[in-house]
């Protein structure tokens, strides 16, 4: 860029949508045992479990005040969200094309749609973006998940969560 070229300013999804943002990094294992992060590297929820045995997913704070699981119907792509005990959600996947999931809850309908293969998608509730993930780096595991204020975080990364195992099981299928 020449001298008085306009000066592009890159704005991330956070810029204009978040009240939060998390870092999840899932490393391989066996067990798929991973923490989520804050921004600033804070630990805020830990995940446990396995879908290739148990067929869940737990969530918790580190205080173990809330938790969450994430269950998945057997021989169907149809996970459920439960949050302190009550199901809060279904997340099924679209079977025309790779680019769209419905998510039916309490609340309503909400919609993923974007680039799942490639990590970068948002959450919708109507016209209104709920949260957003974003690839970090090279590695697949790692991801960004911003969400907008007002909404509740732990349902909104219970719901990426839900999503990238039915999208893991996808490419494994394939």
């Amino acid at each position: 860029m020449g001298p008085g070229s306009p000066q592009v300013e890159k704005i991330s999804m956070c810029d204009y949508l978040c009240r939060m943002r998390y870092l999840i990094s899932r490393q391989w294992s066996l067990l798929q045992d991973f923490d989520i992060t804050g921004e600033s590297g804070d630990l805020r929820y830990r995940v446990r479990g396995n879908f290739g045995f148990t067929q869940s997913l737990t969530i918790t704070e580190p205080t173990g005040q809330r938790t969450a699981q994430i269950t998945r119907t057997p021989l169907t792509t149809r996970h459920q969200v439960i949050i302190d005990g009550r199901q809060v959600a279904e997340v099924r996947h679209q079977f025309l094309g790779w680019n769209n999931c419905t998510i039916d809850s309490a609340s309503g309908q909400l919609v993923a749609q974007g680039n799942f293969l490639g990590w970068q998608y948002t959450i919708s509730q109507g016209e209104r973006v709920v949260a957003a993930l974003s690839k970090q780096g090279i590695a697949p595991s790692t991801f960004w998940v911003d969400t907008a204020d007002g909404q509740d975080d732990l349902f909104l990364l219970c719901l990426v969560l839900a999503i990238e195992q039915i999208h893991r099981e996808r490419r494994r299928r394939r």
